[in-house]
């Protein structure tokens, strides 16, 4: 145990937990703390006292506190906290920062948890999950906050097990490849979605206990689903129960003060220049992954840790010895947490929540860059929003912005996340965003989705706006789904769900995503009347043809001299299987406003 607390505090213990809190022997149990500040620590508890407690004895290894516990009755269930003497000589009560199950909302001890009692019977899907996540493989990810995803009829939270079974039917009707998780780690505050986390090693008690979280995940990989899971290791809140202060010292996060805060959301950086914290960090990452069979991590705030002046003005922040912005240390934990997984677990994917043009975000660490396997692009949701708000007559003026961003496209890895952080704080639903009446704002989206579904990148979808949801979304309730009564709103959903069917059968969609090869303009980009037209690519060759119409005008395009074609999709007609057939060597696609179509070459003139 000794090396255990040699390599922790290098840095390197990659499985803290096995280490740290509680742990069952042949004598009973043993606590471990780090709390290298602290005067005094003791054990309160259910099963002890919770004024005075039994006390710890302070180790030789940097602060670390330990606690034998000689029992012969299973504790497991029983409440728990530790009394720590601080720095300063006050009494605080903290819960078990490595404490693997927790109570939740208002309460807030940790609850004795030595063992995950449940039998994964994913192997098919473990073992095939390379394949699955390769990145020429169609990933198409719904994203859910599993407390206003779906209530009870009494408006209650639903359980794991029973999201498990509703969350995978409505997967497999819509055709989503993945579903992505608002955090889960236990949280006090329900309106932080999960991000202000107090036991990072806990899945949330809102829902169940570890074992019900784990039959969520193994029931969705049973059926052929990926998890992948958002994760936050920028920050943590100010509660006192939690990470703050510690042992009456700034333990996890900076002792400069002028980088302590995040003041926008009010909770701290942690400290990822500490050995002790990227122990803590990777070690929070692998158990998801290894206990949890998570596949993947969205690693949120990228951003806020990559730039030493995130959020500053001039004068609140000091430049790197370099005189840049870069915070050079989150370089290198994301460098090194990076290649920590995918030595452990090539299969599981890294993706990088990262709203700015930083270099290198997806290129691999041997390369320089940073080694997640893709990244957000906040960059095309952005645009791409704004396009679809304004007047159809005034979106030829935004071509010059967005044809710029076109030519990025391929600079790194990406999903197209049309994600929570749009549709909230007065932002509007997704189909509240697109211009005009009624009738305009669905043929408009369904035409957005056609070219999130046909541009290079993978697909992230967050609930409620599969099926265009008119509310903003809304943590304290359920999403409105009595909305799919009404025809145009169950017709959205139909179409998303027909988009997620011929994504993942055509490789010409996904199969070249990060290749130049995969990606042709018929027109160059946006044309002056908010024409969008091009081909996609695989690798044998053949491609499918794509015209969107995001004008208030029929308009006439020409697609092709060399193959005539036929219709996979058509927004405006969604029946039709018409042809486009060459006369006089070119095909004039008569498109009706703010429509879309994919098509094909007719059998044997894909070229």
């Amino acid at each position: 145990m000794e090396n255990f607390a040699e390599l922790f505090h290098h840095g390197s213990n990659f499985h803290a937990q096995d280490y740290f809190s509680v742990h069952k022997n042949i004598d009973g149990y043993v606590f471990r703390v780090w709390a290298p500040n602290a005067q005094d620590v003791a054990l309160v508890s259910d099963f002890t006292s919770w004024d005075v407690g039994v006390p710890f004895e302070k180790t030789l290894h940097g602060g670390i506190w330990k606690l034998s516990l000689p029992c012969d009755k299973d504790l497991s269930g029983q409440y728990y906290k530790f009394l720590i003497l601080d720095a300063a000589g006050e009494k605080v009560y903290k819960s078990d920062p490595y404490a693997t199950h927790s109570q939740t909302e208002y309460e807030t001890a940790s609850i004795i948890h030595t063992e995950l009692d449940f039998n994964f019977t994913d192997d098919f899907w473990m073992e095939s999950r390379a394949k699955v996540q390769l990145p020429s493989a169609p990933m198409s990810i719904y994203e859910l906050h599993l407390g206003s995803w779906r209530r009870d009829e009494a408006g209650r939270f639903l359980d794991y097990r029973e999201i498990a079974h509703q969350l995978t039917e409505y997967v497999l009707q819509m055709g989503y490849t993945h579903v992505e998780l608002l955090p889960i780690a236990e949280h006090p505050f329900g309106g932080s979605w999960g991000y202000q986390i107090c036991s990072f090693f806990a899945p949330t008690s809102r829902f169940g206990s570890p074992e019900d979280f784990a039959y969520l995940v193994n029931y969705l990989h049973e059926h052929n689903i990926g998890v992948i899971l958002d994760w936050v290791p920028a920050h943590f809140p100010k509660d006192e129960h939690g990470l703050h202060d510690f042992d009456g010292t700034p333990l996890y996060t900076y002792s400069d003060e002028g980088r302590r805060d995040q003041r926008s959301w009010g909770t701290q950086y942690f400290d990822i220049s500490k050995p002790e914290v990227q122990s803590f960090l990777i070690s929070n990452a692998l158990m998801w992954v290894e206990k949890f069979h998570i596949d993947g991590l969205r690693v949120d705030a990228v951003s806020a840790m990559l730039y030493l002046d995130y959020d500053r003005i001039d004068g609140e922040w000091t430049p790197n010895i370099h005189g840049g912005n870069e915070n050079l240390e989150a370089m290198e934990f994301f460098r090194k947490l990076n290649s920590v997984i995918h030595e452990a677990h090539p299969e599981v994917l890294t993706i990088a929540e990262e709203c700015t043009a930083f270099p290198g975000v997806t290129t691999s660490v041997e390369e320089g860059g940073l080694g997640f396997d893709l990244k957000w692009n906040m960059g095309w949701s952005h645009d791409m929003l704004d396009f679809a708000s304004t007047e159809p007559r005034k979106r030829g003026e935004k071509r010059l912005a967005l044809n710029n961003f076109f030519e990025y496209k391929n600079a790194e890895k990406y999903v197209l996340p049309l994600s929570h952080d749009e549709f909230v704080h007065g932002k509007d639903s997704l189909i509240g965003r697109m211009y005009g009446d009624y009738t305009q704002k669905f043929s408009t989206l369904m035409s957005f989705y056609v070219k999130q579904f046909t541009w290079p990148g993978k697909k992230l979808i967050f609930m409620g706006c599969d099926y265009a949801q008119f509310v903003e979304w809304n943590h304290d309730t359920q999403l409105e789904w009595f909305m799919l009564d009404f025809p145009m709103h169950k017709g959205v959903q139909d179409f998303v769900a027909r988009l997620n069917q011929l994504y993942r059968t055509r490789p010409e969609l996904h199969e070249l995503d990060d290749s130049a090869d995969g990606f042709s303009w018929i027109s160059p980009g946006l044309t002056e009347n908010a024409v969008l037209a091009y081909r996609r690519h695989d690798a044998s060759g053949r491609h499918l043809a794509v015209v969107i119409n995001f004008s208030d005008k029929a308009q006439n395009v020409t697609l092709s001299s060399e193959c005539d074609y036929t219709t996979l999709l058509d927004t405006s007609e969604p029946s039709s299987e018409r042809s486009y057939i060459r006369t006089d060597e070119q095909i004039i696609a008569d498109l009706p406003l703010l429509s879309a179509v994919i098509l094909e070459p007719i059998q044997g003139e894909n070229i």
